[in-house]
């Protein structure tokens, strides 16, 4: 099966750090945009800053020690000149059928790992965008997230992390949805905290539709439903730093610009600079 969409960073580096990514999911994940006349994947502003800020900036990562002697100092020195040499290889898939329920999304991510390149390659970190098409269809949550379940095993058995991105809000205002997607997010929350190796992007609280500014709204919210070729460009830098979080890449001499583009999404719940764990290949 061929992707969609591949975007390829720094392919021909070497020695590089090996970083292969699928984001997941219907719609939102295609980058439906204009009743369906344009798609803008969210991907494609994701590959464009993990690319900025991977490859073009000198990094740590957390748990090496700064040098409190000249012999510290010495070794720190030859560790940051090994990490400005390595480059990052990052390749990202995105795998988005607009209008397609959880309920048949098991099926297409089984092709996806029974494909010989994913066999030989697999994916070390999937992006899942998914469940507001099963909620308009009144599904229950605890049915949708089942389904959920079952699709993100297939990746984390062949040891990828799982990214879970809460289900956004939308300009209709009823009752039963809103409670219903409250407790699918909050499904999603559990999941993450049960699981070293499943996080959660919350969406929801990131991209607000009925909390937004009118004037801002109309630049990011396309459809009530969908957003705008910016929508996904902002989402698409969101998931960027959530990664770098998840990777634990701390940078050095653009941490103040890094703070410049997250203040404008302050009030969107999101975090300023990138802290973590260790990088895992």
């Amino acid at each position: 099966m061929e992707p969609i969409l591949t975007e390829k960073l720094n392919p021909e580096m070497d020695p590089s750090l090996d970083l292969k990514v699928l984001c997941f999911g219907a719609s939102l994940t295609e980058g439906y945009t204009k009743h369906g006349t344009e798609f803008k994947p969210y991907s494609g502003a994701m590959a464009r800053v993990l690319g900025q800020k991977l490859n073009t900036a000198e990094g740590e990562r957390s748990g090496e020690s700064k040098g409190n002697n000249v012999e510290d100092s010495d070794v720190d020195k030859h560790r940051n000149e090994e990490k400005q040499r390595q480059r990052w290889n990052v390749s990202i898939d995105t795998e988005g059928v607009s209008g397609e329920m959880v309920l048949e999304m098991e099926k297409r991510m089984r092709g996806i790992y029974a494909d010989p390149t994913t066999i030989q390659e697999p994916y070390d970190l999937l992006l899942f965008l998914g469940g507001t098409n099963d909620l308009g269809r009144m599904r229950l949550p605890d049915d949708i997230f089942a389904d959920i379940e079952k699709i993100v095993a297939i990746p984390l058995n062949q040891g990828a992390r799982v990214v879970l991105l809460t289900i956004p809000e939308c300009a209709a205002k009823v009752g039963w949805l809103n409670e219903r997607r409250d407790v699918l997010n909050g499904m999603m929350k559990k999941r993450a905290e049960e699981d070293e190796n499943v996080f959660v992007f919350d969406l929801h609280k990131a991209i607000p539709y009925h909390s937004m500014d009118a004037v801002e709204r109309k630049g990011i919210w396309d459809d009530g439903l969908h957003f705008t070729a910016k929508g996904y460009e902002r989402l698409g830098t969101l998931l960027a730093k959530k990664v770098l979080d998840i990777l634990g890449w701390k940078e050095i001499g653009v941490a103040n610009e890094m703070k410049g583009d997250v203040i404008q999404d302050e009030g969107h719940g999101v975090s300023a600079v990138v802290e973590g764990c260790e990088v895992w290949q």
